[in-house]
């Protein structure tokens, strides 16, 4: 009896954990719900489903962070306590999306950068190590993306028969451009998990998916997370053939036209995919060196444009990262 009621008390202290850490992180944690809390007295599971709504309407203002390393390490620690709310309340559509966003997030902004940080050193091992971590992630993300879409509608799988019946079925059940956001995190997800397993011929083959919904989320709301689904779809046609180097060109010229300019990872994506394809060497190395001088041209985005100018310097720095662009034929 006394062994049950431990475990009771210490599976009890668990949740009171997650949801403190978390509330500390939201922005409205009322002092009400501050001693609920503290004494276990708390209508469950509503204020888990609070904490994740707070924490979901403030979340944004981590982009506005301007040091890589804080950002980096409070990215991680997020996710787990994200991580921790699922588990108490798994039905929550928040916390599906930030896991999914989030997820990917890590994989495309820390966990590529200890990649490349490893090419950089010629270590295939820890280059390996990294990309496995990466697929990891993206396979996470995709696990919850697909929980959350199926929230809105059955027949996701079945639909993956071919891109013209993604297509029907998209078109059919995601209407709404309130459904852009969780859809571009999906189809980044899917296409994240490819960059991470280019000689993986079952990762490669499950591309199109992601491609098919990116250019659905452009139907629904080209401008979402800062036209991101441009940006996207200019690295994937960019890489495909060069037959489609103008179509990478255009989504990479409307992304910076919706944008304004003043998010730099969409020059770097350019830059590294579009530029280095078409052999571009001038405009390669000047569109790179324009990031690393930029000022900080959008205070609300700033971590993003930090992980920009950190991929600018490695990429004009160290020439492993140009030997695909054939810039001496």
């Amino acid at each position: 009896m006394r062994g049950e009621l431990l475990k009771t008390r210490r599976g009890l202290g668990a949740r009171l954990a997650v949801v403190a850490l978390a509330c500390s992180a939201a922005l409205g944690c009322q002092m009400r719900e501050i001693g609920m809390i503290q004494v276990g007295k708390f209508p469950r599971p509503l204020i888990f489903h609070d904490t994740l709504q707070w924490t979901s309407q403030g979340s944004d203002h981590f982009n506005t962070l301007h040091d890589y390393h804080v950002a980096r390490d409070s990215a991680y620690s997020g996710i787990g306590t994200l991580e921790g709310l699922y588990r108490l309340v798994p039905e929550d559509e928040n916390a599906l999306f930030m896991l999914t966003r989030g997820w990917t997030s890590l994989a495309f902004g820390f966990i590529d950068d200890d990649r490349e940080a490893a090419m950089e050193g010629k270590d295939d091992t820890l280059v390996e190590y990294h990309s496995r971590r990466g697929r990891a992630a993206c396979k996470r993300a995709r696990f919850y993306g697909e929980l959350l879409i199926a929230k809105r509608a059955d027949g996701f799988e079945k639909a993956q028969r071919n891109a013209n019946t993604l297509d029907a079925w998209l078109a059919e059940n995601f209407k709404d451009d309130e459904h852009a956001a969780e859809l571009l995190w999906l189809g980044a997800s899917i296409v994240g998990q490819v960059a991470f397993d280019r000689d993986n011929p079952a990762s490669v083959a499950e591309l199109w998916v992601g491609v098919q919904i990116l250019k659905h989320v452009i139907k629904l709301d080209e401008t979402v997370e800062h036209a991101l689904a441009h940006s996207a779809l200019g690295s994937y046609h960019a890489r495909t053939a060069m037959a489609e180097l103008g179509e990478s060109k255009a989504h990479f010229e409307r992304a910076l036209q919706l944008q304004g300019g003043r998010m730099l990872l969409t020059k770097v994506s350019m830059a590294q995919t579009y530029m280095c394809m078409k052999g571009e060497k001038a405009k390669y190395m000047a569109t790179l060196q324009e990031v690393v001088n930029a000022g900080d041209p959008s205070p609300e985005q700033r971590i993003s444009n930090a992980v920009a100018k950190r991929k600018a310097r490695r990429y004009l720095g160290n020439p492993i990262f140009q030997e695909e662009c054939a810039f001496n034929l």
